[in-house]
């Protein structure tokens, strides 16, 4: 297992400088997003070939 990476931020409360690059707060919120954003694609690509399957029969 590697050792998680820690990004250094300047942090203009002054505190901690390297926080350990986990999904937290905003980070998760964009994952979640993209998630759903390539769900979405996902979908619209199975319509798509759904709808070409039907015309070809």
């Amino acid at each position: 297992m590697p050792t998680v990476p820690t990004t250094v931020l300047p942090d203009p409360e002054g505190r901690r400088g390297a926080e350990p690059a986990s999904p937290s707060g905003l980070q998760r919120v964009q994952l979640r997003t993209l998630a759903l954003m390539e769900n979405r694609s996902l979908t619209s690509i199975r319509e798509k070939v759904a709808k070409v399957a039907t015309v070809q029969r």
